[in-house]
């Protein structure tokens, strides 16, 4: 099976360099990795450059313009160059185990997403850990035990919704997390991947899971000993404001199992401007 990993990014070169030096000490075997950049001022292609030559794989940088934050784009952007059967999306700001992409590839099944839970460092704890220390994982020492006992803590929250939902118990399982999610190119395509009329925070990824459940498609989180680390930075959007609020909450009334399909997305894109392409290897 071919793997594509997609990391989504914009204007951080240092996150995504330390996403990306994480990466090439994976014990796995990639197909393709695609950085898709939603509009970055800053010279990210020049940091993927640097870290090309660590990878045994395909390498693609697609960009749009700077149009305000178009993160269903992005995303879709990546899947339409995307040749792997799996995709599995990440954000910029994470680092990993070294067998957390394994872990993922272990997992992989028909008729599933799936889906991990990271650890979020304090900002002391991300400024304390250094390539070395991604290299070699001796991150693991920095981190607490009480973090770690969230992401296992996690993992079973994810396990008991997915039995719920088996037996009919709740509407929806295991959640979709669009920064740390992978599924089957096909299925991203059966729903015509992210709805791009979410422009700006929020929102876009809990479309995304219901229209996926809708489907037929479940989600698992399968990463219990292997996990991601999110490095800290403040947030990106103003106080937690959800710009795509009221247009979720009519939207999802009209989803349904017949009707799961998006207006605008990998199909149709909406907006007139041409991602640019750049294959390094």
């Amino acid at each position: 099976m071919k793997i594509s990993l997609i990391i989504n990014t914009y204007n951080r070169p240092d996150f995504l360099e330390k996403s990306l030096l994480s990466l090439s000490v994976q014990n796995a075997a990639l197909h393709e990795l695609i950085i898709s950049d939603d509009g970055s001022k800053e010279d990210l292609l020049a940091v993927i450059s640097k870290y090309a030559h660590l990878f045994n794989c395909s390498i693609k940088y697609i960009t749009q313009s700077d149009s305000g934050f178009r993160l269903a784009r992005c995303r879709n952007n990546a899947a339409r160059i995307a040749t792997g059967d799996f995709l599995f999306f990440l954000d910029q700001d994470l680092i990993y185990t070294k067998n957390f992409l394994n872990t993922m590839i272990k997992n992989i099944k028909k008729n599933y997403f799936l889906v991990a839970w990271p650890i979020r460092t304090s900002e002391l704890q991300k400024n304390e850990i250094t390539f070395d220390h991604i290299k070699s994982e001796s991150f693991l020492k920095i981190l607490t035990n009480k973090q770690i006992k969230r992401v296992k803590k996690q993992f079973f929250k994810d396990l008991y919704s997915r039995i719920m939902y088996a037996l009919k118990l709740q509407k929806y399982g295991t959640k979709f997390r669009g920064g740390l999610a992978g599924i089957f190119k096909d299925d991203y395509i059966k729903i015509n991947g992210y709805d791009e009329k979410y422009i700006g925070w929020g929102n876009e990824d809990d479309d995304f899971g219901r229209r996926l459940y809708l489907s037929g498609i479940k989600g698992i989180n399968p990463f219990y000993k292997n996990f991601p680390i999110h490095l800290w930075h403040p947030e990106n959007h103003a106080q937690g404001e959800r710009v795509n609020k009221n247009y979720h909450k009519s939207k999802s009334k009209l989803i349904s199992k017949t009707n799961y399909s998006c207006e605008f997305g990998y199909n149709n894109s909406l907006g007139d401007d041409i991602p640019s392409v750049t294959v390094l290897k």
